[in-house]
């Protein structure tokens, strides 16, 4: 099946124009928008990969040991494993890979560039 690369895009432009656009938001939550199953994790996350540094931008988010989001760090950004990290949980705890997950976010170009689209799809002129 065909992967609706459409829709993938119209769905990036309406959460980038939202008055608080959508952050660290993950594959999974691309192909749950689109309505698409884990079948094509492998095609839409080298869709969003093309847009990293353009559109997107690419982030590796660290887990806490209970699985809560932690902080953020660009994809080619080294991350020291020596560094302690705090979660909210009070946990304290190190870089480890398989606690890793990766994130997009939005490029401040994009959202500028969809929150002027929106209003003028909205305008009565």
């Amino acid at each position: 099946m065909a992967i609706p690369y459409s829709k993938i895009t119209e769905i990036l432009g309406v959460w980038a124009s939202n008055d608080l656009p959508i952050i660290n938001f993950t594959v999974n939550n691309v192909l749950e928008a689109i309505g698409e199953n884990d079948s094509e994790y492998d095609a839409v996350l080298k869709y969003l990969l093309r847009m990293d540094g353009f559109e997107l931008i690419g982030k590796k988010m660290l887990l806490c040991p209970d699985g809560h989001k932690g902080r953020t760090f660009l994809l080619n950004e080294p991350i020291d494993e020596e560094e302690i990290f705090h979660c909210w949980c009070e946990h304290d705890y190190y870089y480890d890979p398989d606690s890793t997950i990766l994130v997009f976010c939005f490029s401040p170009d994009f959202i500028y560039q969809e929150k002027k689209n929106s209003k003028h799809k909205n305008c009565v002129c």
